[in-house]
């Protein structure tokens, strides 16, 4: 009996740690601004939203699942929206380029959808949820938060490029 708890544990031990070394990184990451590229910021949600559109035109949902769709689809638009309010986006003096810097509650709310998403997936049937429907309704939920993410901060950075560049003296 005690063989049959030992499998589950490490389903779930397993994805901790590798979360935990993949967020250590990315917290030092974090500490440092990056360039802002206003071409680049839409790469991501148009390919999340494209493989959301694919899978469900794929198989289509079933009248049922629809719900589940739409109310991920409204959870990540708030959640992303959110985080990309918490990236702090400044100009540089010296040569007027956008730069980027992401906060520590973007990285928690990475952490918390990661173990959301274990959970859903090791835990659905538990709960009388349909586990296959699972991958279209994260899916959406990503492809939400991270253009709701995106366009948020996309009007903050043309609001700032209107703005005369600072001085680089302070």
């Amino acid at each position: 009996m005690q063989n049959a708890i030992a499998p589950n544990y490490i389903s779930y031990v397993v994805p901790a740690i590798i979360i935990a070394m993949v967020m250590v990184f990315r917290m030092r990451r974090m500490a440092r601004s990056v360039p802002l590229n206003l071409t680049w910021i839409w790469v991501i949600p148009v390919l999340y939203g494209a493989l959301a559109v694919l899978l469900i035109a794929v198989k289509p949902p079933a009248p049922a699942m629809i719900g589940w769709l739409v109310g991920a689809f409204a959870i990540g638009g708030v959640l992303g929206w959110y985080r990309g309010k918490t990236v702090r986006i400044t100009r540089d003096g010296g040569s007027g380029k956008l730069m980027q810097q992401a906060s520590p509650a973007a990285a928690v709310i990475l952490i918390v959808l990661i173990v959301i998403r274990q959970g859903v997936r090791s835990e659905a049937s538990a709960f009388g949820v349909d586990a296959s429907l699972a991958p279209e309704v994260l899916l959406v939920f990503a492809a939400a938060m991270f253009t709701m993410g995106a366009i948020e901060r996309y009007i903050r950075a043309r609001r700032l490029l209107t703005q005369p560049p600072p001085s680089p003296l302070g």
